[in-house]
């Protein structure tokens, strides 16, 4: 049982690296003749919001007749 934990976790271990690996970021610069340079990404999502306020006083009502 035991060598069934470890072989499961050298399996974990080699996805895991494989994924940090596919997720570096190669950038080569070809005006400057750099070598690529490797950029990790980060694992974590990044969630964004916004509102978007609407003070109803200052909108013109629309008219019917401006409308094609």
């Amino acid at each position: 049982m035991e060598t069934l934990r470890s072989s499961l976790k050298d399996a974990e271990d080699k996805a895991y690296n494989e994924g940090l690996r596919r997720r570096r970021v190669l950038w080569r610069s070809k005006s400057q003749n750099l070598p690529p340079t490797e950029v990790p990404v980060a694992n974590t999502p990044v969630v964004v919001s916004f509102t978007v306020l609407i003070d109803d006083s200052t909108v013109d009502p629309i008219d019917p007749s401006d409308v094609l």
